[in-house]
């Protein structure tokens, strides 16, 4: 009996593995059918991960927090197809599956979108469920910062667009213009949460990408008084592992730059005569050592 009991379970175990290994199998198809230009085969392929995966899940009563990847994937297959009412459902589906970073807005395709009452009902769905999954956190600061921080992506992504298309002079000017009002607006709302709080990290704005990394946005959009007046403060949230230290280090070389002296960490890059080259960079030969010091050789 005893034996028939371990065959029994060892039966189980085997065929909840063989279940999960099929999930992987159709995701790793659909990835190749996605990168081959097969966009709606890549779609359906997908759709069988999320039935599996799903019907796995609800078997073991575990829960995946990156379920709604699949969910990212099938949407970016309509989206390369320009099927929007799909683009739309499945987005919806991966907010509502766990993603409620705006990342998921910030796509050159959707720039003509952010006025359709679709994408507006979305952006909300995603700061609702922002405030669900951060209960301790301060609301008010948060959904402030995820609302600059699309503000800003909304105006470069038209400004990108309008560059690629060859748009006149004068359009060009007033998106110039427009910008940096934005940033003027971004950067006086941002003054008061840095003095109240300094780096507004994850026990402020609870654990939300779009959120934490605002004032990283803003500061390197905004003039160069603000940056030097809170460079210390993106240090040490550097330090603290509150924000990227390559992000400190791109805005410290920009601060440089932009006041024409040389850079100290080597990111920032102009182009001359069509080709791309770095800025100036104070002792080149002790660079790695000024890497390996913020971690970053």
């Amino acid at each position: 009996m005893k034996k028939i009991l371990i065959s029994i379970i060892l039966l189980l175990c085997a065929g909840t593995y063989i279940y999960a290994q099929d999930y992987i199998v159709f995701t790793r198809q659909a990835d190749s059918l996605y990168k081959r230009g097969h966009y709606q085969k890549a779609a359906d392929t997908y759709k069988q991960a999320v039935d599996i995966h799903a019907s796995e899940m609800n078997k073991s009563g575990a829960r995946d927090p990156f379920f709604w990847k699949l969910y990212e994937n099938i949407y970016n297959c309509y989206n390369n197809m320009a099927m929007t009412d799909s683009v739309y459902k499945y987005m919806e589906a991966a907010i509502l599956n766990g993603n409620t970073s705006y990342q998921i807005f910030t796509n050159n395709r959707f720039y003509r979108e952010y006025t359709d009452p679709r994408m507006q009902r979305l952006i909300t769905l995603s700061d609702s469920l922002y405030v669900v999954s951060n209960p301790t956190a301060d609301h008010e600061t948060g959904l402030a910062l995820r609302h600059m921080h699309l503000q800003d992506f909304r105006i470069r992504q038209e400004m990108e667009i309008m560059e690629i298309r060859k748009a006149s002079r004068s359009k060009m000017d007033s998106l110039y213009i427009a910008a940096y009002k934005i940033d003027s607006a971004n950067m006086i709302r941002l003054i008061p949460i840095l003095e109240k709080y300094g780096y507004p990290n994850a026990s402020v704005v609870g654990n939300d990408y779009t959120a934490i990394t605002t004032p990283l946005v803003v500061l390197q959009h905004a003039d160069i008084k603000f940056q030097k007046k809170y460079h210390k403060l993106l240090r040490q949230a550097a330090e603290a592992g509150d924000i990227p230290m390559f992000s400190y280090a791109f805005i410290t070389d920009q601060m440089m730059v932009s006041q024409g002296k040389k850079q100290i960490y080597g990111t920032q890059y102009r182009t001359v005569g069509g080709k791309k080259e770095l800025y100036p960079i104070q002792a080149p030969k002790q660079l790695h050592k000024r890497l390996a010091k913020i971690n970053l050789e």
